[in-house]
């Protein structure tokens, strides 16, 4: 007896997902319908990567049934060695399997990604009619030394006096203008680099997620534009006049290099000195730095939002504000908030992406207003502009509202936009599997079928569990195997859970099926519906 009980149990396994002890030849578990087959070629594949296992050597849980690999399907040859068909036992499918996700559809948020991608191209064409009128100006820079003052550097701080620093006089300009235009040049460049998946994003045909830095920079950018229009026509509406810089009083000259000057020299200021430093010197106390290097703190990018980072981000957006009126520049009281607002822009790119984000959207704003400055007398330039201006207004309406939702959301918790995953219960046994688990068709004119699910799934459409398929070519050919064995793995159906069954841990709101939850009062509240439940 106690050999029997012995032998019992040597001849179970532990499930991969809640670790009962199920039979050793289990498809998948009866206790939490986790499938084994698939984990079991994914160990196989991780094994043959770390050299454990060599290529074509079986796992030990065997498969028995059908298996396809990734090689493309001759319908001439029907040769099934390809297929590792050959003899009575395959090996475990190594491939991918098909995600048992539905198909998101067209929708709304398809909609607006595209608007804002199209608003981002718009973006990229001025960025480089800007880039090219700061080259062209160059012929202003004999003027520049001949002005008879030094050009300032405003530097103001708290209790908000301004600091005047002679800083560019006489032959300085041919050193600082070209300079600070090839800075523009590579912030624009690198943009480019690291923005390669924005032709995708600009397909109407796309449906994944809009995360390129070119989209985040431009959609920031045209956000920012409706908001300063918005409040100059909201006041408008109320027949107030809000007071601006006498910009005519200036030297045209003087005026460009004013604009070009000003991203390079108040982003290391606002941005470098009032954030990277301090927060340079917290991590240094804190021990809490990571390992990251004392450079990439003066650079930023790629740094975590914790409480001293907002702290640090706030201040510098709120003394970017004050300053614009402080600095005596002809601004009234109402520039403080969208200048604000721009200093947060600016400080949240400077921490997720780097300084040079932060300069190339300050360039992109300033910029804009030397080719609209009265240097430029070229009318189809100035016509295209406001046509760009038209376009971003519109298109920055959406970005506006999104940004609002997602700091709504950062604040409170509480996502208001729709989750990027789908649920784990909308799973449908159409068989359909995303692009990038196609098969190769190397070497075919036609595509290889896709694979149906070879495994026990829950069909969300029905409410029912559905019996693991054997495998059928549109054709109606057999494998050999399948033809001498009579193989059926709808033997198991029986023990196919009948409904979805719970993680093994974890959260899942029951209205919307969400994974995220944060825990108040004893309660579970889901971060993206707000429902409230006790478990």
């Amino acid at each position: 007896m106690a050999e029997e009980q012995k032998s019992s149990k040597s001849s179970r396994k532990e499930c991969y997902n809640c670790w009962r002890l199920i039979p050793e030849d289990s498809k998948f578990c009866p206790f939490c319908g986790f499938d084994q087959i698939e984990k079991a070629g994914f160990k196989l594949i991780s094994e043959q990567k770390e050299g454990s296992v060599t290529q074509g050597q079986t796992y030990s849980q065997t498969v028995t049934t059908p298996q396809y690999t990734n090689t493309a399907y001759s319908s001439a040859s029907h040769n099934y060695t390809q297929y590792g068909m050959a003899g009575s036992m395959s090996p475990a499918y190594t491939g991918n399997y098909p995600r048992q996700t539905v198909p998101r559809r067209f929708g709304w948020v398809d909609i607006a990604r595209f608007i804002g991608a199209f608003g981002a191209f718009i973006y990229l064409i001025a960025l480089v009619i800007e880039i090219a009128a700061v080259y062209l100006y160059t012929e202003y820079i004999p003027l520049m030394a001949s002005f008879p003052q030094p050009f300032p550097f405003y530097f103001v701080i708290p209790p908000f006096p301004t600091v005047l620093i002679n800083g560019v006089y006489s032959t300085g300009y041919y050193v600082a203008y070209p300079l600070i235009a090839v800075i523009a040049t590579l912030c624009f460049v690198y943009m480019l680099t690291v923005s390669r998946n924005f032709k995708r994003e600009i397909s109407f045909s796309y449906r994944g997620k809009a995360g390129s830095t070119l989209f985040l920079i431009g959609g920031l950018f045209m956000a920012y534009i409706f908001l300063s229009y918005a409040i100059v026509l909201i006041a408008a509406a109320f027949g107030q006049s809000l007071p601006a810089p006498d910009f005519g009083a200036i030297p045209n000259y003087m005026l460009i290099f004013e604009l070009i000057f000003a991203p390079v020299w108040e982003e290391t200021v606002y941005r470098m000195m009032i954030i990277g430093i301090p927060i340079l010197i917290y991590a240094a106390l804190t021990h809490s730095g990571d390992g990251r290097k004392w450079w990439k703190y003066l650079l930023g990018g790629n740094m975590k939002i914790t409480k001293p980072v907002i702290v640090m981000m706030l201040i510098s957006a709120s003394i970017f504000g004050v300053a614009h009126w402080a600095a005596d520049s002809g601004w009234g009281l109402w520039k403080i908030f969208p200048a604000a607002v721009a200093g947060l822009i600016l400080a949240y790119l400077f921490v997720r992406k780097g300084l040079w984000a932060s300069i190339l959207f300050h360039f992109s704003v300033d910029a804009a207003g030397i080719i609209t400055s009265p240097a430029n007398n070229n009318a189809l330039l100035n016509s295209t502009m406001d046509g760009f201006l038209f376009i971003w207004i519109v298109v920055g309406a959406i970005f506006f509202v999104y940004w609002l939702m997602v700091l709504y959301g950062f604040v409170t918790g509480i996502k208001t936009l729709p989750p990027s995953v789908t649920s784990r219960y909308a799973a449908a046994a159409t068989g359909s599997s995303n692009s990038e688990n196609t098969q190769s068709t190397a070497g075919t004119d036609e595509k290889p079928p896709t694979l149906s699910p070879s495994y026990a799934h829950f069909d969300a459409g029905t409410g029912t569990a559905v019996a693991p398929q054997t495998y059928q070519h549109p054709s109606g050919i057999q494998s050999p195997q399948a033809q001498q064995e009579g193989h059926n793995l709808t033997q198991y159906s029986g023990r196919i859970p009948t409904t979805p069954s719970e993680l093994a841990f974890g959260y899942v709101c029951s209205n919307c099926g969400g994974l995220e939850a944060k825990y108040e009062n004893g309660k579970f509240i889901c971060v993206y519906c707000g429902h409230e439940s006790d478990k």
